[in-house]
């Protein structure tokens, strides 16, 4: 070996490379605890002695790498395939539940709103129905007597509750509802008035209000008329 460093010019042991003399420190200290350890097995068998140089050995010699598992690229986009096809499977779960839900929300959505509207016509027809039979029950004619209610507003300064009135006309509306022209004893009403508006006063005996001649009288208010009164 100094013949090898000889020919290369280095004569001296300052001349040496570092990674050089760090080589050498490493074999010098290996060799000490190889020496060491020969020292202190020496009263111990052979066997003994050769597992102890073998274990102080293996203490310095490099550590074989493990050896890498090699995965082909077919096997690589199996388990990535498999993979993806695990949280589609996921996605797809989720995704119709969620259709799932939301269709039964329609649904129950769709069958209350027809059930009100089923209930909502029904009443309508039953509260048509009251009302034709009132209208059509209470037909009146000229000369017949009716009443009109005064309200709690209107009753300022008045005591009666109902303003006794005779119909001095018919007028039939193109809806089929008529109005009636009344009259009091004092004055012809200015406003025309609907079947649903009258009381029935044919029972009541208003011998004045059924002789008075209307032709002769004022027109007024119905507030008006109720003063009156």
């Amino acid at each position: 070996m100094w013949q090898v460093l000889s020919d290369q010019g280095i004569l001296n042991e300052d001349e040496l490379p570092l990674d050089f003399i760090d080589l050498l420190n490493e074999c010098d200290n290996a060799t000490s605890v190889v020496e060491v350890a020969i020292s202190s097995d020496a009263t111990k068998s052979p066997a003994s002695q050769v597992q102890s140089l073998q274990t102080t050995a293996n203490l310095y010699l490099p550590t074989a790498p493990s050896p890498a598992v090699h995965i082909s690229p077919r096997t690589k986009k199996r388990r990535q395939a498999r993979l993806f096809s695990n949280d589609q499977v996921t996605y797809i779960d989720k995704d119709e539940a969620t259709d799932t839900e939301d269709a039964t929300l329609v649904t129950n959505h769709t069958q209350i709103r027809a059930e009100a509207e089923v209930s909502y016509m029904a009443n309508i027809a039953k509260r048509q129905k009251l009302f034709n039979h009132v209208v059509h029950q209470n037909e009146y004619k000229v000369g017949d007597l009716v009443g009109l209610k005064i309200d709690k507003v209107d009753r300022t300064n008045v005591t009666p509750r109902v303003l006794p009135c005779k119909i001095i006309s018919v007028q039939v509306a193109s809806n089929d509802m008529d109005t009636y022209q009344l009259c009091t004893t004092t004055a012809i009403l200015f406003s025309r008035f609907q079947v649903l508006d009258l009381l029935n006063l044919s029972k009541c005996n208003f011998r004045d209000l059924r002789d008075v001649d209307s032709t002769t009288l004022p027109t007024m208010t119905f507030i008006q008329a109720c003063k009156a009164y």
